[in-house]
This record gives structure tokens, sequence and C-alpha cells, in this order.
């Protein structure tokens, strides 16, 4: 089921092969898409994925050794509780809401957008699954549930200011949480777990360090495609209407040697920029082509980033 992002004009964003409804939608943002014909120039999106056909005994035979060592030791000395993915109510929603705004803070992040989890909500695809520890929740996991396909959306813990004693356990709780919602989705009749982006460059540290992290459960790179379509003569007004804003409002800022946008210009593009997230449209001959950090990453591979580390933003790649 797609995700509205807004009701006027009516935008949509459509994951994986879900199909696009042939009226009704103004603007489609696809995600992941094994291929979108219609954009000459779809961005590469890559991601991890490990298949949940397996059985328990061979996704741990694919895993590497020290990421099996650090679950087993989760779920045989760190006391942890398990709460398994479900629907979100509204205090759930909040209580993760505000968990990852302070982690957010601590890494320098953009927030996560309450709207855009209202509406994964409302439109029955999202998940939050936590790791507790002593009473108190240690790790957050958000995802959405698309087909047969389980995509993480964001992960969350708070690491600053803790003992190195306790941020070991809480690595190790992160583990062990993506490991048990493995299998609870498996057994939900999920066929594909999604860790929601992988770094394709060389030269970032911090982003091989998610890969890593990543990589410790086996699985196997994909890539796929990323891009927006207007669908109807609204809707591609609309995103030339956006673009052009926002090429106004950034060169405005590079002519005075800012490197973000002034507070008075980006008010007018605010609540488009919470809803389209991570991409850039152009047109291009009566299609759109979109651009993207060449890292590929998501929000949950942010959320992913080692302490200290800060996403910059800059106002032509989005958040």
């Amino acid at each position: 089921m797609s995700i509205v992002l807004r009701a006027w004009p009516r935008i949509e964003e459509f994951w994986f092969d879900e199909a696009i409804p042939p009226r009704g939608v103004d603007v489609a943002w696809l995600h992941q898409r094994p291929a979108i014909p219609e954009i000459a120039q779809p961005s590469a999106k890559y991601t991890l994925v490990v298949d949940l056909t397996l059985t328990n005994e061979q996704l741990l035979a694919n895993m590497q050794s020290e990421t099996r060592y650090e679950i087993r030791r989760a779920q045989n000395k760190d006391a942890l509780e398990f709460r398994a993915p479900t629907a979100p109510d509204a205090s759930s929603l909040v209580a993760f809401h505000d968990l990852f705004a302070r982690f957010a803070a601590e890494k320098g992040l953009s927030p996560v957008s309450m709207e855009y989890l209202q509406a994964a909500a409302k439109a029955g695809v999202l998940r939050l699954g936590s790791m507790m520890h002593e009473g108190e929740v240690v790790v957050w996991h958000s995802y959405l549930l698309i087909g047969s396909r389980v995509r993480l959306l964001h992960s969350a813990s708070l690491f600053r200011g803790q003992a190195s004693a306790r941020r070991s356990l809480i690595g190790r709780a992160n583990r062990l949480l993506h490991w048990l919602e493995m299998q609870h989705f498996r057994d939900a009749g999920f066929t594909l777990y999604d860790f929601g982006g992988w770094y394709a460059g060389q030269n970032h540290e911090d982003f091989l360090r998610v890969n890593r992290f990543k990589e410790g459960f086996g699985g196997t790179v994909r890539q796929e495609a990323e891009g927006v379509r207007g669908l109807t003569l609204l809707g591609r007004a609309y995103l030339w209407a956006r673009q052009t804003l926002l090429g106004r409002a950034y060169r405005w800022a590079r002519r005075r040697g800012r490197h973000r946008l002034p507070k008075k210009r980006t008010k007018m593009i605010t609540n488009v920029e919470q809803q389209v997230g991570q991409s850039q449209s152009f047109m291009m001959g009566g299609a759109i082509r979109t651009t993207q950090r060449s890292w590929n990453a998501t929000s949950s591979t942010r959320a992913d980033l080692v302490p200290g580390t800060r996403a910059r933003r800059h106002p032509d790649r989005g958040p």
C-alpha cells in the first residue's frame, strides 16, 4: 500500500515493485525499484538484503564470526528484553520520535518527521521494534513492510556520555535486535530483510564502518533505482515549481557565500523538503530524474553512523 505524503497535489510514495495506479496520483516518488523505464537516468540505490527463506542455522552460518559471538553473548549474558515489531499506536510513535530526536541531535542529523511516521502508520506499513535493558529502551528500529519485503527505515540508540561497557552492551543489543527481528518477520511470511542502504564508495570511513556492521549478517548487495515522476499536468507543474524555488534559493545563498539556505528563504519550501526527503528532482524532456548522495544513504544508514559522525546537509541534496 502506497504512503500518502500530500493530499493536494496528491503525492504518494511507492516502494519496490508496487504498482502505480493509472489515475488519482499527481506525483509518484519511486524507491528501490528494479528499474524505472519512464525515467531516462534514475538514481542508483544500493542496499544489502538477507534471504529470510533460509533456516536459522543457514542464516547464522552466513554471518561473520564476530556477529555470531555478539549475538550469543547478548542472548546469554546481557539480560535484554526483546519487544517484537508491531504496528505503532500514538504513544509508541511519540516515544520513538522523541528518542530519535535526541539521537539525531547527538549525531547532527535531521530528525525523523512525525508527519511521515503518521502517514506510514496510517497506510498500515510501519512497524516499530525495540530492545530493553533494565526497563529502559536501548535500541529502536522502525520498518516498512511492503509485499514480501521488510525494509529497515531507522535505527537509533543513545551512546553519548555512556561508559565503554554500556556502549558495548548497546552495540550487542542492536545486533541481537536485528537477529530476532529477522526471525520474527520470517515467521510472519516475509522473504527478504532489507538493511535500508549500503555505501557504494571507498573514501568515507564512517560509512564503510556502517557497511561492515551490516555485512556481518551476511546477505548480498543489490543495486536498484530511485526517481520521481510527475503523472499529471498538476504534478509536473508542482515539481517544476519546487525545482525553481529551490534553485533560486540555493543560487541566492551561494552568491552570498553561505553554505545553508537562509531561514526566510527555506520557509516556503520546508514542507516539500520534509515530504520528498532525500532526492532532488530535475525536469528532463518531460521526465524526471533524481540525484542524491553518492553513498546512497537512507535514514536507516545515517542512523547507524558511529558516534561523533555528522551528516552534513547541502541544499541541493535534500536532508
